[in-house]
């Protein structure tokens, strides 16, 4: 009897485990773009429906673009060291969304990933031009086994000693059951991180060059 329990059990959550995989393979076949699919853009990275792209200036009130300095030579190891100092809170729990608490915004694969593509896809932009991006990573929920797919997205640009992140969803479920969830990126000022020129998206953030080293 707890022999067939046990094999009961291990197939299931074999099943478990297998239906993880498919609701990634989903999100690749069926994600939603978070850019404007009527903006002109080109791809420097692209994978199912996550990308990182050179777009158009997106207008940001608050802005000068005459201060935009693409292209530009920023180095891998400035992304990941500015990137891994951005956290998130949450205030608030919906039913379904994460706990309150602080959060990274990027896991180390999303960082590993940003720090290669946006150095890529900077020194091919253009003072008209920005850099629009989305990635994912699997949350997991119960237990140890991922259950759901969170997405993070936005535009960033160069000004000088300024790298200028929008987000427009921060580590949210890609199905946007927890989009309104109240949260707010975070960083520390005494590590050269502040907040932009005026309340946008999900946030405005300013990595100046005291937060890349």
């Amino acid at each position: 009897m707890f022999t067939n329990f046990l094999k009961i059990s291990f197939f299931l959550i074999l099943l478990f485990i297998s239906s993880c995989g498919g609701l990634k393979k989903s999100w690749e076949e069926s994600g939603t773009y978070t850019g404007d699919k009527s903006m002109a853009s080109t791809y420097v990275w692209k994978k199912g429906k996550q990308y990182i792209a050179i777009v158009e200036t997106i207008p940001v009130q608050g802005r000068d673009k005459r201060r935009t300095i693409h292209p530009i030579n920023i180095s891998p190891d400035t992304i990941v060291r500015s990137f891994s100092k951005l956290t998130y809170t949450i205030s608030e729990k919906k039913r379904g969304g994460k706990k309150k608490g602080i959060y990274p915004v990027f896991s180390e694969g999303n960082i590993e990933l940003l720090s290669k593509k946006i150095p890529e896809a900077l020194k091919k932009a253009n003072k008209n031009q920005d850099v629009l991006f989305e990635v994912f990573q699997l949350r997991k929920k119960f237990w140890l086994l991922p259950t759901t797919i969170d997405t993070t997205a936005g535009y960033l640009f160069i000004e000088p000693g300024r790298i200028n992140i929008i987000f427009e969803k921060v580590n949210e479920d890609y199905q946007g059951y927890d989009y309104d969830e109240p949260r707010s990126v975070i960083g520390k000022s005494s590590q050269g991180i502040y907040g932009g020129k005026s309340k946008i998206s999900k946030g405005w953030v300013i990595l100046t060059s005291k937060s890349w080293n």
